[in-house]
């Protein structure tokens, strides 16, 4: 468990976690459950019959009462994410089967085409005071490393080194910041086979960045996500948690433009009260590969653990193909 002595010797990673089961799995996933018709209450229908499993059954009974906010009123939503405002919101849910498909053929193009990649990463790390204000800023620059191999997605396939190919550690770590990484690989989750992990809500249509796109609530389904958020301490203490969030599918190309995501739920254990993530994607063009990727431009992370908060503001260039082989130390 942790103890608020240790903040600062916590970091936040996205852990892209897929099991066995998973990267076997073929078929496309029944969206009609999960996405056309209104549910009753929370996660309840979803839930897995394998009792057995602790693990499984320690999910579900924790989210057990937990409703996703994409059910919520449109304006308490847009309380929540202001960014909705401008929202044309649509109660019909006819198009989400056909939206979610053609995005998933997007995202399996993405995880086939991605290679190993190497990008120029500046992030700008902050502690919060009890009102919201900088307290102190640090500002990190890395190249920051993409290695997709198998089933190693998100932090585990995540590297940051120095000028010299030599890793990183956890920076700022012990000045009292928190550290996060894994974004560039997190629309994975959103791959035609990771699509039965979450359940899923049409709720209109909205421009961003010029740009029209189908506006799209997600929420994890305990007991059958495998992509997760996790939070780690320094002793290897390890709290995984699912997320809720909206997504921003461009019309034209359902890719996906934009992403917002919370927690499904806090975690009291760890007095973790929330944790908000902002991605915003951008067409990367490699010489090898005839459509662009769509990869993180800029990350945007607010952490509010008991009453202390914690802001980090990631941003990517120069995505490029990785090809020189460079002793990672420490693996």
């Amino acid at each position: 468990m942790f103890a608020q002595s240790r903040l600062g010797l916590l970091v936040l990673v996205l852990l892209l976690c897929s099991s066995q089961s998973f990267a076997r799995q073929q078929d496309p996933p029944p969206l009609s459950a999960h996405g056309q018709q209104q549910q009753p209450s929370a996660l309840e229908d979803d839930r897995l019959t394998n009792a057995s499993n602790p693990a499984v059954a320690d999910q579900q009974s924790y989210y057990a009462n937990v409703h996703p906010y994409f059910e919520e009123p449109f304006a308490r939503l847009v309380a929540r994410i202001p960014v909705l405002a401008s929202l044309q919101p649509s109660s019909d849910q006819q198009q989400l089967l056909t939206i979610l498909q053609r995005m998933g053929d997007r995202m399996d193009d993405f995880q086939r085409d991605i290679g190993d990649l190497i990008a120029r990463e500046e992030v700008i790390q902050e502690q919060l005071n009890e009102k919201g204000k900088v307290k102190s800023k640090e500002r990190v620059r890395d190249s920051y490393l993409i290695l997709h191999h198998g089933n190693d997605w998100g932090a585990s396939a995540e590297y940051r080194m120095d000028e010299n190919g030599d890793k990183l550690g956890f920076r700022g770590l012990h000045s009292g910041y928190l550290v996060t990484s894994g974004f560039a690989l997190s629309c994975i989750s959103f791959s035609t086979a990771g699509q039965s992990q979450s359940r899923f809500r049409y709720l209109g249509e909205q421009k961003v960045d010029g740009r029209e796109a189908y506006v799209l609530g997600y929420a994890q389904l305990p007991g059958k996500a495998t992509f997760t958020t996790v939070m780690t301490g320094a002793g290897k203490t390890r709290v995984e948690m699912l997320t809720q969030g909206i997504l921003w599918v461009d019309k034209d190309k359902y890719q996906i433009l934009q992403m917002h995501t919370d927690l499904l739920a806090p975690r009291v254990e760890i007095s973790l009260n929330r944790e908000t993530t902002e991605v915003k994607f951008g067409e990367t063009h490699l010489p090898d590969v005839p459509d662009p990727l769509w990869l993180p431009t800029v990350v945007n992370v607010y952490l509010e653990i008991s009453n202390r908060g914690f802001r980090n503001e990631h941003h990517y260039t120069h995505y490029r193909r990785y090809r020189v082989s460079v002793k990672i130390n420490g693996q």
